[in-house]
């Protein structure tokens, strides 16, 4: 069954637009999360497993909050936004996503490697752009820095 948190890359935007307009005016926080799998980078990426990517979507949409949003671009990456989320409070959201994917996305049987993923936080800085926003926490999740939570599961 669907849930209303997994949305469309359309309506991802949408929404990002209009409460980064809020964030804007009232200076209210707004954090989003760019998951990227681990190895997406190299040449073979075009390999995605969609069986393990529909396990990590219904893992990262269960860690979240009512008013969170999740969407899912191509090549096995996500974004998630956070209304009303300081970084520090995306962290803590990263957490339950990676305990999340962690107990669903266990090895199997076979004992075949473990899918990996890579997290990546912003937090909407005064006059940012949305596409600033996004672009800052996909750097985030690419760039490997532990300051930005990024984290393997």
């Amino acid at each position: 069954h669907s849930t209303p948190r997994i949305v469309t890359n359309a309506d991802f935007t949408h929404e990002l637009k209009r409460r980064a307009a809020e964030s804007q005016q009232f200076g209210v926080p707004l954090s989003t999360i760019h998951i990227k799998r681990a190895g997406n980078d190299k040449a073979d990426s075009g390999q995605v497993d969609q069986p393990i990517l529909d396990l990590a979507t219904h893992a990262l949409a269960a860690a979240l909050r009512e008013t969170d949003l999740l969407t899912q671009f191509e090549h096995g990456e996500f974004a998630v936004l956070l209304p009303g989320s300081t970084e520090s409070e995306a962290n803590q959201m990263v957490k339950r996503m990676r305990m999340m994917l962690s107990s669903s996305l266990a090895p199997p049987a076979s004992g075949k490697p473990q899918t990996s993923f890579h997290y990546g936080i912003a937090q909407l800085r005064k006059n940012e752009t949305n596409q600033g926003l996004l672009a800052r926490a996909g750097q985030n999740a690419m760039a490997g820095n532990p300051s930005q939570s990024v984290a393997r599961v």
